[in-house]
C-alpha cells in the first residue's frame, strides 16, 4: 500500500470456467477439511481466526499510520 503501484490482472475465459468450477467446490472441500473436528472445535477455530485476521488487520494500519 505504501507504493501505490497497481496491477490489473485478467483471467481468460478458460481461467474463469476454472475459477467458477472451483468455487463450486468450495463448500464441499470445506466440509471434508473439517470433517475431523467437533462443532465446538470448529468455534474455537473460527475464534481463533478471527483473532489472526483482527491482529493483521491491526499491524497494517499501524504500517500505514492510521494509529
Amino acid at each position: 500500500s505504501r507504493d501505490k503501484r497497481l496491477f490489473n490482472i485478467f483471467l481468460t475465459e478458460q481461467g474463469r470456467e476454472r475459477a467458477l468450477e472451483l468455487e463450486r467446490d468450495r463448500p464441499d472441500f470445506a466440509g471434508l477439511f473439517l470433517s475431523p473436528l467437533t462443532e465446538e472445535e470448529k468455534e474455537q477455530l473460527l475464534e481463533l481466526l478471527r483473532k489472526l485476521i483482527a491482529g493483521q488487520d491491526a499491524e497494517e494500519r499501524e504500517l500505514d499510520g492510521d494509529f
